[in-house]
C-alpha cells in the first residue's frame, strides 16, 4: 500500500515589480476565497485541498507545468498513473473523468466536494485520483490557462533494484 499526503497545494504568483502592491490574476482580483496577498505582489492561491491522495509506494516524480489551451482544444491525459492537481489560472474548461470523482475546490466560495466530470472556472482547482481516464477541454472561444501538477511512480533506472 502507498502512503497518503494531504493535497492542500498552493499556487504562487508573483509580480516582482509590484513593490508591495497587490498582484493581478485569479487570486488577487477574481474574488477567490482563501487567496492571500503578501508583500512584493505575491499571491498565495489554494489549488485544491482538504483531501488526502494515495501516493506511489516507492519513489515518485513530481511534475509541474502550465498549459495554454486554444479555443475548443482538448488535452487527453489518458489514464493517470498518480494523483494530478489541476488549477484554472484563466478561463473556463470541462474535465472528463469517466465515472471517477474529482475533488473540486470552487474559487468563489472556497468550498470543496466530489464531482464527476466537473466544469471549472478561473481560480477553481481539482484533485483527480490515480487511475482516472482524464481529459481537459476548453469549451470557450478564449484561451484557457491551466496549471497541472502530477505525482507519478518513478521508473527504476538501469541496474537498480
Amino acid at each position: 500500500p502507498g502512503t497518503g499526503i494531504s493535497m492542500t497545494a498552493i499556487w504562487l504568483s508573483c509580480d516582482p515589480d509590484a513593490q508591495g502592491q497587490p498582484a493581478s490574476g485569479a487570486g488577487a482580483d477574481a474574488g477567490d476565497a482563501g487567496s492571500t496577498q503578501l508583500p512584493g505582489g505575491v499571491v498565495l492561491q489554494p489549488m485544491a485541498g482538504d483531501q488526502t491522495a494515495v501516493l506511489p509506494p516507492d519513489t515518485a516524480t513530481i511534475a509541474l507545468g502550465r498549459v495554454a489551451l486554444a479555443p475548443g482544444a482538448d488535452l487527453p491525459l489518458s489514464v493517470v498513473a498518480g494523483p494530478i492537481m489541476i488549477f484554472v489560472e484563466a478561463g473556463d474548461l470541462d474535465l472528463t473523468t469517466g465515472a471517477a470523482e474529482a475533488w473540486v475546490r470552487r474559487a468563489t466560495t472556497g468550498r470543496s466536494g466530489d464531482a464527476v466530470s466537473p466544469a471549472l472556472a478561473t481560480g477553481d482547482g481539482a484533485l483527480v485520483p490515480a487511475g482516472t481516464d482524464l481529459g481537459v477541454r476548453n469549451r470557450t472561444s478564449s484561451v484557457v490557462t491551466v496549471v497541472l501538477c502530477t505525482i507519478v511512480p518513478t521508473e527504476p533506472g538501469p541496474g537498480s533494484g
